[in-house]
């Protein structure tokens, strides 16, 4: 009976496991096929809504099927390179999905700033405010390794500043806009700050963005040896996958976004 019972939680757990797939590569397969049908402007309110609703949770699912990934790959490799994969695998996401959104709708130079500005004051004050309101309910008292706050709030204050706020200020273009010369010194800036932070991250100052405490070794941590490359090939494999269907699924959302937004004339 005991061995039954345990045979039969590795089974709900692999269950469980694939729901997210076959969800999010299920919804991807219905819009590559009956897009055009599932997107048609002749669909009722009701119908348009339900459609929505079921891209917006398969776009959520995907999103948090790609983090999935990154920290599987997190716990494998170790810090560093664990913050960094999934900092890039957000980044993807985000950048990704509101170039989407920008091919797809009307011209809107502004809406990428404006989005990224947004994101910022999310993160800055909502989630990590929360991040730390639960941990303190939850250990009560917590540890920070604050030279590597420091060095996160340096180059999130640097590049928010020089993106988002600089173009205020210009004078050589018309509005909030730079000129040809001033956004290139712009990417330059941008790219070899984020250059110099991630020597520090990955080089000399790796302990700068370690636990304070060190934690245990996870029990499925991968030994040294050819395993461990197996098992970061299949959750790259899995994440790259997730990433792919997730961005076509935002595509498809931005459709019905933009739709929803016409018909019931609110501004974009």
């Amino acid at each position: 009976m005991t061995s039954s019972r345990s045979g039969a939680k590795p089974a709900r757990t692999n269950v469980r496991a694939a729901l997210p797939f076959l969800f999010v590569f299920g919804t991807a397969a219905l819009f590559l096929l009956f897009g055009q049908k599932l997107l048609s402007p002749d669909l009722g309110p009701a119908t348009s809504i339900a459609v929505f609703v079921w891209l917006f949770v398969a776009v959520i699912v995907g999103a948090l099927s790609v983090v999935a990934s990154a920290d599987e790959l997190a716990v494998v490799l170790g810090e560093p390179y664990g913050t960094l994969i999934l900092t890039l695998s957000v980044g993807s996401i985000e950048i990704m999905t509101i170039g989407t959104v920008m091919l797809t709708g009307e011209p809107n130079p502004a809406l990428a700033r404006d989005t990224m500005f947004s994101v910022v004051m999310i993160v800055m004050n909502g989630l990590t405010g929360l991040a730390l309101l639960l941990g303190g309910l939850r250990y009560h008292e917590q540890g920070y390794n604050f030279p590597g706050v420091n060095a996160y709030l340096s180059l999130i204050v640097a590049l928010s500043t020089l993106g988002m706020i600089l173009p205020n200020y210009t004078t050589t273009t018309l509005g909030a806009t730079l000129s040809r010369g001033q956004e290139s010194f712009l990417i330059a800036m941008c790219l070899s700050l984020y250059a110099v932070f991630l020597t520090i991250q990955t080089t000399r100052h790796r302990s700068y963005f370690a636990e304070v405490v060190p934690l245990p070794e996870p029990s499925h941590a991968v030994s040294q040896d050819a395993g461990k490359w197996v098992t970061v090939a299949r959750h790259a494999a899995t994440m790259i996958a997730f990433l792919g269907a997730t961005i076509l699924l935002a595509e498809k959302l931005a459709v019905t976004l933009n739709a929803g937004l016409e018909t019931f004339g609110l501004p974009p």
